[in-house]
C-alpha cells in the first residue's frame, strides 16, 4: 500500500513544482513585457 502511494505523492509535488515554476516564468515576462510598454509610453 505505501509503496503504492508514495510515487504518487512525489508526481503530485513534481507537479505542483513545475506548474509554480511555469507561474513564475510567466509573471516574470509580464514584468518584461510591463517595463517594454512603459517605456514606450514614457
Amino acid at each position: 500500500m505505501y509503496n503504492y502511494f508514495l510515487p504518487t505523492i512525489l508526481s503530485l509535488i513534481s507537479i505542483r513544482a513545475a506548474t509554480a515554476q511555469i507561474k513564475a516564468h510567466i509573471s516574470a515576462v509580464e514584468m518584461k513585457t510591463m517595463n517594454i510598454i512603459e517605456g514606450e509610453i514614457n
